[in-house]
């Protein structure tokens, strides 16, 4: 688990990681995030792949430990290795501490439209 203290400055990824994937495979890129503060936390939790947000945001829970989990699914094209990252949307200095856990990127089906 990890506990972060939101970015003051857009952008920032508070966990990042570069992971190899397989070619022409889809993926779903999940993780879990709870409040630590009894103020709001104001949180919002954008996933991004090679820097292109997927998905929409998390919004935290500002009750402490109140989880709230994401799930995006991304399909690798031609790419043997992705960075996955997840960045808080909210700047604001204050109120915007939250805990991220069970981040994941999974190999997955996904069915096509014909």
């Amino acid at each position: 688990m990890l506990i972060a203290n939101g970015a003051s400055e857009p952008g920032q990824a508070v966990w990042r990681q570069t992971v190899s994937v397989v070619p022409e495979t889809a993926y779903t890129f999940s993780f879990c995030a709870a409040g630590v503060d009894p103020a709001p936390s104001g949180a919002s939790l954008q996933a991004l792949v090679e820097g292109v947000a997927v998905g929409t945001p998390l919004t935290v829970n500002s009750t402490p430990g109140a989880w709230t989990c994401n799930s995006v699914t991304w399909v690798s094209g031609s790419a043997t290795t992705a960075t996955v990252s997840i960045v808080d949307a909210n700047t604001a200095v204050t109120n915007n501490d939250y805990a991220l856990d069970h981040v994941t990127l999974t190999s997955c089906q996904l069915t096509l439209p014909r």
